[in-house]
């Protein structure tokens, strides 16, 4: 097991795998790269869509055992989580790159479901001129993505 992994990490398969994605061997600048025009615009206010691993399988309880892993109590939400066959996270930031940093670097500091299921990669970039644009075309932008994405859980705040 290597440094700082954890064994329940180990003794599931994820999908996608972790190790293909962030936490893995993709770096964050060329994730967001395939987003905007310019890695300048990365630093911008933008809504952000990520996809998260989540155990291969649909058993409430191995999602359960990671989750108290992490916190005290279960959500209502995890059985969605469980049940479906991707899991995406819609934030919205003053700087999109350093909040994806933050997200990746000091998991106190990110969103509760990405403490618990490991960033693979970043499916969406939307710049906006400022961050109050940001915070509130986030939910409108989760929403979409819940009608368009057909056995997805999407998860914002």
């Amino acid at each position: 097991m290597s440094p700082g992994e954890s064994a329940t990490r180990q003794s599931h398969s994820w999908s996608p795998s972790p190790e293909d994605g962030l936490t893995g061997d993709q770096y964050l600048t060329e994730e967001i790269a395939q987003h905007v025009d310019d890695l300048s615009d990365a630093h911008e206010p933008a809504v952000y869509v990520l996809e998260l691993s989540t155990p291969d399988t649909s058993s409430y309880e191995a999602h359960a055992r990671l989750w108290l892993q992490e916190h005290g109590a279960v959500p209502d939400y995890l059985e969605s989580i469980a049940a479906t066959e991707r899991l995406l996270y819609v934030g919205a930031a003053k700087n999109v790159y350093d909040r994806l940093q933050e997200h990746l670097n000091h998991p106190n500091r990110s969103s509760d479901v990405a403490e618990v299921f490991p960033i693979h990669s970043v499916v969406d970039v939307q710049r906006f001129d400022t961050p109050t644009e940001a915070f509130d075309a986030e939910h409108r932008i989760a929403m979409d993505l819940s009608n368009e994405e057909a056995g997805a859980h999407v998860h914002s705040r």
